[in-house]
């Protein structure tokens, strides 16, 4: 696996780890009930979040993370792109500061 292979694998894996840890939550032990959602069309075609929109988030914090790639299933190294149970969205990018620090 690549450097960049790697530090996108991370990175994603994290944003995604930091989205769902960041919820709002009560310290209250008794259920709270979901706030009402308006539907929405675009909800039912789009994931919540995908790769390109988790990059620019990234990239908004971190300013060294560069030369952002988005995976395809017909480009995608692990065939998992799309596929039942695997990721909807995938996207390489590198780390100005990591370059020479990785194993």
């Amino acid at each position: 696996m690549t450097r960049t292979t790697r530090l996108a694998a991370l990175a994603v894996g994290t944003a995604l780890l930091a989205a769902a840890c960041s919820s709002p939550g009560s310290n209250d032990s008794k259920p709270q009930p979901a706030p009402p959602t308006a539907p929405s069309s675009s909800s039912a075609t789009q994931p919540a979040a995908d790769a390109a929109t988790a990059f620019k988030k990234i990239a908004a914090a971190v300013p060294s993370a560069t030369g952002s790639t988005p995976v395809t299933a017909d480009n995608d190294p692990n065939h998992l792109l799309g596929r039942p149970g695997k990721y909807t969205s995938k996207i390489t990018f590198g780390d100005k500061t990591a370059a020479g620090k990785l194993p």
